[in-house]
């Protein structure tokens, strides 16, 4: 019958970033229960759900294509939107000039958990549709968010948010185009969106109300992981798990705090340990003994922090 070794894999983990794997499936299923709960609800409350999904008939996807949009004399009716976000506090707005001149704005605060991106999609849609409620039948709707222009345009996209805004889009009572400005280029409609939409973060009243995105529930997941790691490395009853832990990062480069070490040693055996935790094969010496200066400042600590 084989017999095996049985090693502590904890310095190993630190130094690779990888979590121990009981934590990590607790994790996985946490995130997959949280979106089982409310992957079919468009509203949770008062707040929308961006990353309501629906399904779309094939013969109905359709792409909304943009322009880049480089104007100085700007004819007709453009809508210039963003969205922006200052000391935790979302907002977006939209300003409309007629032949050049400046006509109205209008702007939105939207609650704190809410993401640029949501933001920068919601002044579109509401630009869309002040055109609609002025029986405007022809407008260029200017954003500097490339990546709400990307996602309008896509024929993969499935989120009814958007969907509902190139509906709007596609209505043949009117012709809207879409366009991409370049942020802080020295445009006045765009910087004038701009600072509108900052003036938007300090109002009061919360205009719109969105609920954590999947992305940001995972982010949050991830950084609780890494906190219940540290919890249970900080109190871990094993002798030799703290192989790392008393590690203290220095400046690449730097001899500053290694005695005896040149800033080309240390160089040399930074690499060294990179290429062998990338490889997988961690020298036992770094990892599982408790070295002396200077090669125990090159290793990575509990939290990652990279010297």
């Amino acid at each position: 019958m084989p017999r095996f070794a049985e090693k502590n894999t904890c310095p190993k983990l630190s130094l690779t970033g990888c979590p121990p794997i009981d934590i990590k499936i607790k994790e996985e299923n946490e995130i997959w229960q949280q979106q089982q709960e409310i992957k079919n609800l468009e509203k949770i409350g008062i707040s929308f759900n961006f990353d309501y999904a629906t399904e779309v008939s094939p013969w109905k996807i359709t792409s909304i294509l943009w322009r880049t949009f480089n104007e100085t004399n700007y004819v007709g009716i453009n809508v210039f939107t963003d969205g922006s976000k200052i000391n935790n506090r979302v907002g977006c707005a939209m300003v409309v000039f007629e032949d050049g001149n400046e006509k109205e704005h209008e702007i939105w605060r939207l609650n704190n958990e809410t993401t640029v991106f949501i933001a920068e999609m919601v002044a579109i849609r509401e630009a869309v549709s002040y055109c609609k409620r002025r029986l405007i039948t022809k407008a260029n709707i200017i954003s500097e968010s490339r990546s709400a222009l990307v996602s309008i345009e896509s024929l993969e996209e499935n989120r009814k948010f958007i969907l509902d805004i190139k509906n709007s889009l596609q209505d043949t009572n009117s012709n809207f185009l879409l366009w991409w400005a370049k942020a802080h280029a020295g445009n006045k409609g765009n910087e004038k969106a701009d600072n509108f939409a900052k003036k938007a973060t300090e109002k009061q009243e919360i205009n719109f109300y969105f609920c954590k995105t999947k992305q940001q529930r995972k982010t949050e997941m991830r950084k609780n992981i890494r906190q219940n790691w540290q919890i249970l490395w900080d109190h871990s009853s094993k002798d030799h798990k703290k192989a790392t832990e008393h590690l203290k990062p220095i400046k690449t480069g730097s001899s500053a705090g290694v005695p005896g070490a040149s800033a080309e040693k240390m160089k040399e055996l930074w690499n060294i340990l990179s290429l062998n935790v990338m490889n997988g094969k961690t020298s036992e010496t770094l990892t599982l003994k408790k070295t002396a200066a200077p090669l125990k400042n090159f290793c990575r600590t509990a939290n990652r922090e990279k010297v």
